[in-house]
């Protein structure tokens, strides 16, 4: 598990950042979802 090799690695750097970007997009919503609505 510790051996990644160079493709391994960026499909889970780019899953990771997809992961996050999701994550801080729906803090950023939730709150103000009452704001908007």
């Amino acid at each position: 598990m510790f051996a990644f090799n160079v493709s391994d690695n960026r499909a889970f750097a780019s899953v990771f950042a997809l992961a996050a970007t999701g994550f801080f997009m729906a803090m950023a919503i939730v709150p103000a979802t009452p704001v908007i609505a």
